[in-house]
């Protein structure tokens, strides 16, 4: 999806053995029930002049080098209720913002890996088997409901950084939706 296209479309695809399952750097696009497994990069992201700001949800990303790509992805990016599984680099996000992941899995190990960013939220993601979590600059936020192993650490022992972790419990939830704001807080 190049940097001219936008409100483009892809569903019910499936991406397997390439070197990209999907580019997107037009903005507005929607990917939904794809599966993206064992490519170079099952999602790559990069900034074009109108890039991203839309959706990747309920699809299958899995058993690729990079799971998830994004490089300047600056207007943000919703994932909401991907599977992202057993990749080598299971997230590599450098200078972007506004990065949203809403439930789904993020499990399988592999190294997840933030550099420079800001705003990256990861709100009731199941982390059963945490990545080995790679942070330069600011740590990303993580807001977890109800039933979760609060034990599962986003720690990153190597640049001695700690994701911002608020558990809250469903009680704060109203019909499945986030009944209240969680604001970040920075942490260097």
């Amino acid at each position: 999806i190049d940097s001219s296209a936008e409100y483009i479309s892809v569903s019910n695809s499936v991406m397997v053995s390439n070197t990209y399952g999907v580019h997107i750097i037009g903005g507005n696009s929607r990917i939904s029930n794809c599966n993206m497994s064992a490519n170079t990069y099952g999602v790559y992201m990069t900034y074009g002049p109108n890039s991203s700001h839309g959706v990747v949800t309920g699809s299958n990303i899995n058993h690729c080098t990079y799971n998830l790509y994004l490089d300047s992805v600056k207007v943000g990016h919703s994932f909401i209720g991907n599977l992202i599984y057993a990749g080598v680099n299971q997230l590599y996000i450098e200078d972007s913002k506004n990065i949203e992941f809403l439930g789904g899995d993020l499990v399988g190990g592999g190294t997840a890996t933030f550099i420079n960013d800001t705003l990256v939220h990861f709100t009731d993601v199941n982390m059963r088997t945490p990545p080995t979590w790679a942070i330069t600059g600011a740590a990303p936020t993580i807001t977890r409901f109800g039933n979760v192993d609060n034990s599962i650490s986003q720690f990153d022992p190597v640049n001695n950084k700690q994701s911002n972790i608020t558990y809250l419990n469903d009680s704060l939830k109203i019909g499945g939706n986030l009944y209240m704001f969680i604001a970040p807080t920075a942490r260097g």
